[in-house]
C-alpha cells in the first residue's frame, strides 16, 4: 500500500494566523526560485521564523506546480539520517522510498521544503545531490540552522524582522490571544522597547504575546530586562532558551507539569493518547493543553484528526524538568502502555476495511513507536519487540530497506532477549516478509524454518499455517515446487482443522498461486474462489482485492475475457476503496492485458496508459515495464513497428536492471519480432537466442513455442495460416503473437510484396523528453523546447492529459496558468500567448496532434505519445 497525501499537487494548509512582515525577503527569495535556483537553504537561529517563511513562499508558487509534480511540505524536526529523509519525503509523495529517486523523476516540475534540516544536514548533501541530478524540474528550499555545504547550493540569511514588523506581530498575536483588550497610547513605546530587548525574534514575540493578559508589555519589559541580564549569550545576543526558560516560570504548577510530560512524545500527540497518559492535576487536561497551545508553548496540526507537537527546543527544555522531577520513567510506561495497546489493533487491521485508517494511525504514532522501541530496548526488550512489530507493517511500505532492516534486526534481537518464543517467532516471520521483499528468498526460508519450529513447540497451529503459506510463496521462487507442494499441503491441513477463515484464505491463495504457475488453470481459479470465500468471511478486503486480481489472470488466461474484466473491475474497486495506490495499478495494467489478449487494442492502450502514469508517480520500474511491454505489443499488432521498438527496448532496460529474468524472456521475442519487420535481421537474431536461452533454463516450453512462431514472422505470406495445426493457444503471450502474425498476414494479403510502410507507420507517434525539455517525431532528430518555457509547459501538460484524460480537453484559462504561472495578464494578452504558444507548437511538427474543440485544447487521442 502507499499512504494517501488526500491532494494531487500538496500537503499544504492555508496558515491560521496572518504571515507579517519579510517583504523584502519573500521578494527574494521567489526571484531567486522563479529565476532557477534548485537548492535555497534559508539559513539563521532558532525561532527567526525560517519555516513560516518557506511555508509563505510555498503556498504563494503552489500555482506553479499545480500541474506538475506538486508543492510539498516535509517536516525533518525528527530526522536523524538521511534514510530519515528518504522516508519522510516518500511517505509524503505517496510511494516507497526505494522507488522515491523515480517517483520524482517522473512527477515534472516539483517543488519541496525540507523544514528543519540541520540535525542531518551534512548527512543529506549526497541523497539531495542525487535528486537534483535526477530530477531535472526539482526545486528544493530548506530552513536550517547551518548551511548543507554542498555544491549549487544557494545560501540565503535570514535576519530579525523589521522593527514596525515586529511590533505588528506583537499586537496581532496578542490581539488574538486577549481580542477584548486594547492597547492604550502609552503601551505602543513599551511594544517598541519590547521588542527590540526580544531581538524581533518571532517566536518570542509570540510567547511574549501569549502572555498579554497576565504580562502587558511593561510588566514583560521589566521581566525580560532583569532575565536577559542573566542569560545574556558571549555575543550578547538574547537566544530562543532564554525566552523558553522565562515562559517556563511563567507557568501555573499544572501546566508546567503537563508541558514536561508531554515532551515524552517524540512525534506529537492527540488529545485522546494526552488523556490516557498525562496526569494534569486538578484541571481538565484539554483546559491545560489549551492553556498552552494559547501561550505558543504547543501547536496544533489541522486536519480530521488535530495532533499537538512541542516546538523541538521546547520539548528538550521540558524533557529535563521531566527528568528532574523524578517522573520520567512512570510517564514512559504509561505511554508504551497506551500507544502499544492501540498500535498492535491498528496492526491488525491493516489488511482489513479498516486499514486506510489504520496505516494513518500507524503512521501518525511512528516516531513515538520508534521511541519506545529504542528507549526500552535494555531493561524491557519485550516492549521493545511488541513496538518493533507494531510498525512491520508501515516499516514495509515506507522503508527504505536498509532502515526497515535495521528496525526488524533489532526487533528480533529484542524478541530473543525477551525469552518469549511467540515474540521470536512473530520477529522472525516479518524478518522473512522482509527477506523476501529484498530478493533474498534463501535467507526468507532459514527465517520460516525456524518460526516454523517455534511455533510447533508452542502448539501455535494458527501461527504454523500462517508461516507455512509464507514458506510456499518462498519456495515457489526458489523454483522448489515439491517443496512449495508440501508447506501448501500442510496450511492447507492446519487451515481444515482450525477452521480459521483468515488461514484457510491464505492457503488457498498459495495454492492457486502454486497451481497457476504449473499451467493448471481451472485448479487455480477453484483456489482463488475458495479464497475469495473465506476472506470474504473473515473481513480481509485487500486479501479479497488479491484474490480478485490472481482470478483475474486466470480467467482470462483461459479465454474468459469478459469474466476476467468483472473480476478485476471488483479488484479495481477494493482497492481503490481502501486507498492501495500499488494494487489500483496493478489492477488497472491487467484490465489492459485482459483488453490486449482479447484484441481490443484502444480499450488495452487507454488502461495501459493509466498504468503507465500510476506506476512512474510510484516508482515502480517493474510494472512500468510490464506497461511499456504491453504497449509496445498494442502498437505491433497496430503495424507501429518503430514505436513498438521503442517501447518494447525501454521494457528490456527496466527488467535488466531489475533481473527479472522471465519477464525478460517474454519481452525479448516480441522485441526481436519489430526488429524483423523492420528488417534488423542480426538484431532479432540476437534477441530470440536470448530468448530461447532464457526460456530453456526456465524449462518453459510454451516460451520456446512462442520464439519458434515470431521467428518466421516475416515469412508469412497472404496464404499462409499462422495458426494451422494448433487447436488452441498455450498461453496470453502465445495468443498475441499469433494475432500478430495473423494481423501481419492480413496485411500482406491487403498489399502482397508489400512490406510495413517503416517511414510513415509511425508518423502519428510522439516522443516527449523529461518536463518536454525536447520532442521526437517520426523517429527524427529530437526537437530542444528548453528556450520556449511557456510552450514547454502547455506541452506538458496536453502530454499529461492525454495520457490520463484522452479526448478530454484543456481550457484557455487553464493553459494561460499554466504557461505564465503567477502572471497577472489581461483576457485578450491572455488569448494572444495562449495562440502563440499553440502556433509554435504546431509549426515544430504538431500541427496534425494538436486539435481544438469546445472544451479546449488537446492531443489527439488516436495519437500514440511516449514520456521519457
Amino acid at each position: 500500500m502507499a499512504l494517501s497525501t488526500g491532494n494531487a499537487h500538496s500537503n499544504l494548509l492555508p496558515d491560521r494566523t496572518p504571515f507579517i512582515g519579510r517583504r523584502r525577503e519573500v521578494s527574494s527569495l521567489e526571484g531567486l526560485l522563479i529565476g532557477g535556483a534548485r537548492l535555497v537553504t534559508v539559513v539563521g537561529p532558532s525561532g527567526m521564523g525560517k519555516t513560516r517563511l518557506a511555508r509563505q513562499l510555498a503556498l504563494r508558487l503552489e500555482s506553479r506546480f499545480r500541474t506538475d509534480g506538486g508543492t510539498w511540505l516535509c517536516d525533518l524536526s525528527a530526522g536523524r539520517s538521511a534514510r530519515d529523509l528518504e522516508t519522510v519525503l516518500a511517505s509524503v509523495l505517496g510511494t516507497h522510498p526505494r522507488q522515491l529517486a523515480d517517483a520524482l523523476e517522473n512527477r515534472g516540475p516539483t517543488f519541496v521544503v525540507l523544514d528543519n534540516l540541520e540535525a542531518i544536514a551534512a548527512d543529506a548533501a549526497g541523497v539531495l545531490g542525487t535528486w537534483l541530478d535526477r530530477c531535472r524540474g526539482l526545486q528544493i528550499l530548506a530552513t536550517s540552522l547551518v548551511p548543507i555545504g554542498m555544491e549549487g547550493e544557494t545560501r540565503f540569511e535570514l535576519h530579525p524582522l523589521e522593527p514596525d514588523d515586529a511590533a505588528a506581530l506583537y499586537r496581532d498575536r496578542a490581539g488574538r490571544a486577549a481580542a477584548d483588550r486594547a492597547f492604550t497610547e502609552a503601551e505602543h513605546g513599551a511594544i517598541a522597547e519590547l521588542v527590540e530587548r526580544l531581538d524581533r525574534l518571532p517566536l518570542a514575540l509570540e510567547l511574549a504575546a501569549a502572555r498579554i493578559r497576565t504580562l502587558p508589555p511593561g510588566r514583560m519589559l521589566a521581566r525580560i530586562s532583569e532575565r536577559f541580564d542573566l542569560l545574556r549569550s558571549d555575543a550578547g545576543r538574547r537566544s530562543l532558551q532564554d525566552a523558553i526558560s522565562l515562559t517556563w516560570e511563567l507557568l501555573a504548577p499544572e501546566e508546567a507539569d503537563t508541558l514536561a510530560q508531554s515532551a515524552v512524545f517524540a512525534g506529537g500527540f492527540s488529545l485522546e493518547a494526552a488523556e490516557q497518559i498525562l496526569r494534569p492535576g486538578e484541571r481538565a487536561i484539554l483546559d491545560v493543553l489549551e492553556s498552552l497551545r494559547a501561550k505558543a508553548l504547543l501547536q496544533l496540526s489541522g486536519g480530521d484528526a488535530p495532533r499537538f507537537f512541542l516546538y523541538e527546543s521546547v520539548r528538550e527544555f521540558a524533557l529535563r524538568k521531566l527528568k528532574e522531577s523524578g517522573r520520567y520513567d512512570d510517564t514512559i510506561r504509561r505511554q508504551a502502555d497506551c500507544l502499544l495497546a492501540a498500535a498492535e489493533v491498528w496492526a491488525s487491521e491493516v489488511d482489513g476495511p479498516g486499514a486506510p485508517a489504520a496505516f494513518r494511525s500507524l503512521a501518525a504514532e511512528r516516531e513515538n513507536l520508534l521511541a519506545i522501541h529504542r528507549r526500552f530496548q535494555g531493561e524491557t526488550p519485550a516492549v521493545a519487540a511488541r513496538a518493533g512489530l507494531a510498525l512491520a507493517p508501515l516499516a514495509a511500505l515506507q522503508g527504505p530497506p536498509a532502515s526497515e532492516a535495521e528496525l526488524l534486526d533489532s526487533t528480533l534481537d529484542a524478541a530473543t532477549r525477551s525469552g518469549d518464543p511467540r515474540l521470536v517467532a512473530r520477529a522472525l516471520r516479518v524478518r522473512a516478509a522482509a527477506d523476501r521483499r529484498f530478493g533474498e528468498p534463501d535467507a526468507a526460508r532459514s527465517r520460516l524454518y525456524e518460526a516454523v519450529a517455534l511455533a510447533t513447540s508452542l502448539g501455535d497451529a494458527a501461527l504454523e499455517g500462517f508461516l507455512r503459506c509464507e514458506a510456499c510463496a518462498v519456495l515457489s521462487r526458489l523454483s522448489d515446487v515439491d517443496g512449495a507442494e508440501r508447506e501448501v499441503q500442510r496450511a492447507l491441513r492446519l487451515a481444515d482443522t482450525l477452521s480459521d477463515p483468515l488461514l484457510e484464505g491464505l492457503a488457498h491463495l498459495a495454492a492457486g498461486v502454486l497451481e497457476e504457475s504449473r499451467g493448471g488453470l481451472a485448479p487455480a481459479a477453484d483456489h482463488f474462489d475458495a479464497a475469495l470465500a473465506r476472506f470474504r468471511k473473515a473481513g480481509h478486503v485487500r486479501n479479497q482485492g488479491l484474490s480478485l486480481l490472481n482470478l483475474g489472470a486466470v480467467r482470462s488466461g483461459q479465454g474468459r475475457y469478459r469474466e476476467a474484466r468483472e473480476v478485476l473491475d471488483e479488484a479495481l474497486a477494493v482497492f481503490r476503496r481502501i486507498e492501495d495506490r500499488a494494487s489500483e495499478a496493478d489492477a488497472i495494467l491487467n484490465l489492459g492485458s485482459v483488453d490486449l489478449t482479447a484484441g481490443h487494442l484502444d480499450e488495452a492502450e487507454h488502461h495501459l496508459l493509466q498504468a503507465l502514469a500510476l506506476e512512474r508517480q510510484l516508482g515502480n520500474r517493474r510494472f512500468e515495464a510490464l506497461a511499456l511491454a504491453n504497449l509496445g505489443l498494442v502498437c505491433l499488432e497496430r503495424g507501429q513497428i518503430r514505436l513498438a521498438r521503442e517501447r518494447l527496448d525501454a521494457a528490456i532496460s527496466l527488467v535488466r536492471a531489475a533481473a527479472e529474468k522471465r519477464h525478460l524472456g517474454l519481452f525479448l521475442p516480441f522485441a526481436a519480432a519489430a526488429s524483423l519487420l523492420a528488417g534488423r535481421r542480426d538484431e532479432a537474431a540476437r534477441d530470440f537466442a536470448d530468448a530461447r536461452r532464457i526460456f530453456t533454463e526456465l524449462l518453459d516450453p510454451t516460451g520456446l513455442e512462442m520464439v519458434e512462431a515470431l521467428e518466421h514472422l516475416d515469412e508469412v505470406g497472404p496464404a499462409d495460416d499462422p495458426g494451422a495445426g494448433r487447436a488452441a493457444a498455450s498461453s496470453e503471450a502465445m495468443v498475441v503473437a499469433l494475432r500478430i502474425l495473423e494481423r501481419t498476414r492480413q496485411r500482406r494479403l491487403q498489399a502482397p510484396g508489400v512490406q510495413p510502410d517503416r517511414t510513415d507507420v509511425d508518423a502519428a507517434g510522439i516522443v516527449v523528453g523529461p518536463q518536454a525539455d525536447w520532442i521526437r517525431l517520426d523517429g527524427g532528430q529530437p526537437i530542444d523546447l528548453r528556450k520556449r518555457a511557456a510552450a514547454r509547459r502547455i506541452l506538458f501538460a496536453l502530454v499529461e492529459q492525454r495520457l490520463l484524460a484522452p479526448g478530454v480537453g484543456i481550457t484557455q484559462d487553464r493553459l494561460v496558468e499554466i504557461g505564465w504561472p503567477g502572471e497577472q495578464i489581461r483576457p485578450d494578452a491572455a488569448a494572444n500567448r495562449v495562440y502563440t504558444a499553440i502556433w509554435f507548437l504546431r509549426s515544430v511538427g504538431l500541427a496534425g496532434a494538436i486539435r481544438h474543440h469546445a472544451e479546449g485544447y488537446l492531443l489527439d487521442p488516436a495519437i500514440s505519445v511516449v514520456r521519457r
